[in-house]
């Protein structure tokens, strides 16, 4: 019994976490060279240029620019 609790809850916690949001953190990528993606609106991304000038592998993740 005790075994049968915990996967229903385990189901039910999953099911519960699955549509948790962040209210929009992590909205403004920043990549090397320049190049910058604004995710406020997930459905349109859009490519911006950015001060981020690396050439080396370089990326930031951004509540706002």
């Amino acid at each position: 019994m005790r075994y049968q609790f915990n996967i229903i809850l385990t189901a039910l916690l999953n099911i519960l976490m699955a549509n948790v949001s962040a209210q929009f953190t992590n909205n403004y990528w920043c990549f090397g060279d320049s190049a910058a993606i604004d995710w406020s609106n997930p459905l349109n991304p859009i490519v911006k240029s950015s001060a981020f000038f690396y050439r080396n592998g370089s990326s930031s993740i951004a509540d706002t620019m």
